[in-house]
């Protein structure tokens, strides 16, 4: 997530990276809530402090009359502070919900498009091989040699999920056993 300092000194090139990444967020809202939100922050801080000096001076006041005065006006200050608080709370909230919604910044040599296809191949290694066959993907590969089981994955825990059967779950716990061995 990108800093509000960072967003508000840079608003136009995070719109930008924002448009080049085809990701609607309204860097402007997100300035606009935080500005709200130090509004909000400045104030529940200087009701907080009068009422610390109202209560300092309750304590120090000997005439009833404006003792009286000085305690009704420390309520409605008490009685502000919930709502300003609860205001507080919504406007955060909506800010980080909006600032989340902005993607971290791309580096300036990134290509900038729509799909794969506006890429840019930098470099390639070895030769790409031609098989005499269609060659399978892993879910296909495992499905095959039942080794991975997407169904089961799926009712048991939802979709995007798998069960590693047989010889797969023993081929994980050799990877897991060979990464904490060079560990």
């Amino acid at each position: 997530m990108l800093d509000l300092k960072f967003i508000r000194e840079n608003a136009q090139a995070v719109e930008e990276n924002c448009k080049n990444r085809g990701v609607e967020a309204d860097v402007g809202l997100v300035v606009e809530l935080a500005d709200r939100r130090s509004a909000l922050i400045q104030e529940l801080n200087e009701l907080k402090q009068r009422q610390n000096q109202m209560a300092k001076s309750i304590g120090g006041e000997r005439d009833g009359e404006a003792r009286g005065r000085l305690i009704e006006e420390s309520r409605a200050l008490k009685e502000r502070l919930p709502s300003k608080e609860e205001e507080l709370h919504e406007v955060e909230e909506r800010l980080r919900e909006e600032q989340l919604k902005i993607p971290n910044m791309t580096h300036p040599d990134s290509p900038i498009g729509k799909d794969d296809t506006e890429n840019v191949e930098i470099r390639r290694w070895g030769e790409i091989p031609d098989f005499s066959f269609e060659p399978k993907d892993h879910v296909e590969l495992g499905e095959l040699l039942g080794i991975i089981d997407f169904d089961a994955g799926a009712k048991t825990t939802g979709s995007k999920f798998y069960f590693l059967r047989g010889d797969a779950v023993l081929l994980e716990l050799a990877l897991i056993r060979y990464a904490m061995d060079l560990l």
